[in-house]
């Protein structure tokens, strides 16, 4: 009885952070540079993809954690109102290959820029599990496909 209390609080915490989250996205893949404006560098990205952004449309933004060597850290982008997300989200699904030389930071090889839903902790770790679990999929699919006879393929 409990148990079931407590995990039903469990989700219910999840829940409310994640609606917390609703105007949030997370930007990665963006090289880090001293003294940067990460509203202005978020902005960029938003022109890039033909998404007019004002900055009294953003709410909060930053980089996420401590800064480490060698690593790219993410920026988190809350918005002022869930459509701007939105269409900064579906804008990003379009332009497949969106990548630094497309807003002018490529030193060097230009690197993906990825635009995703901020997500908990704990549904970052269900999505992870559930691409891991496709990826295995697919593998087995194509070892079956594999060991299908010639003659009966396409059938």
């Amino acid at each position: 009885m409990v148990r079931k209390k407590v995990s039903a609080m469990e989700y219910q915490l999840d829940d409310a952070e994640q609606y917390s989250r609703v105007n949030c996205l997370e930007i990665n893949g963006i090289p880090e540079i001293n003294n940067e404006n990460v509203v202005e560098t978020v902005k960029t990205i938003a022109k890039s993809l033909d998404v007019a952004l004002t900055e009294e449309s953003i709410n909060a933004c930053h980089r996420l954690g401590n800064k480490q060597d060698g690593r790219k850290r993410g920026i988190i982008d809350k918005f002022t109102r869930r459509f701007v997300k939105e269409e900064l989200l579906q804008r990003r699904k379009v332009k497949r290959n969106f990548n630094t030389s497309d807003i002018g930071l490529s030193s060097g090889p230009a690197d993906t820029i990825n635009i995703n839903e901020s997500l908990t902790q704990n549904r970052r770790k269900i999505l992870n599990a559930a691409r891991e679990e496709r990826k295995e999929l697919c593998i087995h699919v194509g070892e079956e496909r594999q060991s299908i006879p010639e003659k009966n393929r396409g059938r």
